[in-house]
C-alpha cells in the first residue's frame, strides 16, 4: 500500500493490525533462527486470519525489496556513468 499518511496510523485505525504486523516479523525471525513455524509446517490449519495476514505482508516485503533493489541499480548505473 502506498500513501504519504504515516503507516503506522494507518495500521492503529485497524483493530489488530500492529499487532499482526509485530507477530509476523516476530514469526519471520524465529522461522529464519530456527526453521520453527508459528501455527506448524501444515497451512490448511493455520487461522485464516494469519493465512490474510502472512499473504499479505510478504507481498509487500518482496514489493518493498523489488523497489530497494530498482533503486540500488539505477545508482549504480548513474554512477558508472560519470
Amino acid at each position: 500500500m502506498e500513501s504519504r499518511e504515516c503507516p503506522r496510523s494507518l495500521l492503529e485505525r485497524e483493530h489488530g493490525a500492529v499487532e499482526a504486523v509485530d507477530r509476523y516479523h516476530r514469526a519471520e525471525r524465529v522461522h529464519r533462527a530456527t526453521g520453527g513455524v508459528l501455527y506448524g509446517a501444515d497451512s490448511s490449519l493455520w487461522p485464516a486470519r494469519w493465512v490474510d495476514t502472512v499473504a499479505l505482508l510478504s507481498r509487500e516485503v518482496e514489493r518493498a525489496d523489488g523497489e530497494f533493489e530498482r533503486a540500488k541499480a539505477d545508482y549504480i548505473r548513474s554512477q558508472s556513468r560519470r
